[in-house]
């Protein structure tokens, strides 16, 4: 789908911004382009007519319903996902190329593996090499001094809308995981730090990270 079709389905729930999509104010949507859109997605089958949803349609906007109100969001590159409970999830994902965005159930039951699994530079074990010594670099520096690119690096971000999360002061977070040299790091984008870590901290991390 793309942003126009999300911003015509989402009127069905309450209207209101979807995080980490473009601002739907700036769409600028007239009657006539909804109605536009309406009668497309009649033709791709998620309306019956201009004023009712198929099946397939009311499966997509209760997935954009639980999207919206998940209390946790983990954002992987292009991919972002909601988590709805410990073991599912909403995926948001986007295919730049395309503009395309499309709404899925995911298992989470699995999502430490199933991360590892894709990322061989987390399956070696190995110990941090400078654990107590934190470098400060800006983003600009990690970039040139040691290329994390996609196959050495996960780029993962987390906005946790939890209640006590945001009374103490926490809720987002913004970090790379690379490898560089036979060593893993840890980039903390907010506060400008690097620092040495060992496979399973990584791990302990990660888990902590896509755990709602």
């Amino acid at each position: 789908m793309n942003i126009k079709e999300i911003y015509v389905l989402n009127t069905a729930l309450d209207g209101k911004q979807i995080v980490y999509l473009p601002d739907f104010s700036k769409l600028h949507m007239s009657v006539i382009l909804i109605n536009s859109v309406k009668e497309h997605l009649v033709y791709k089958g998620l309306l019956e007519s201009v004023g009712a949803f198929t099946m397939e349609g009311v499966k997509i906007v209760k997935r954009m319903e639980d999207f919206k109100q998940a209390k946790k969001y983990i954002k992987l590159g292009a991919l972002v996902i909601g988590l709805i409970n410990e073991n599912e999830g909403v995926l948001l994902k986007y295919i730049p190329g395309k503009e395309d965005y499309s709404f899925e159930r995911i298992d989470m039951t699995n999502r430490v593996s199933n991360l590892t699994a894709a990322y061989p530079f987390l399956t070696e074990l190995r110990p941090s090499q400078n654990p107590a010594n934190p470098e400060s670099l800006t983003l600009e520096e990690i970039q040139e001094r040691f290329h994390p690119g996609i196959d050495n690096s996960i780029y993962l971000s987390t906005m946790d809308l939890n209640e006590d999360t945001a009374v103490n002061g926490g809720g987002i977070t913004n970090e790379i995981i690379f490898d560089f040299e036979g060593s893993i790091y840890l980039y903390d984008q907010d506060a400008g730090l690097l620092f040495s870590k060992g496979r399973d901290e990584i791990l302990t991390l990660i888990k902590e990270r896509m755990t709602a």
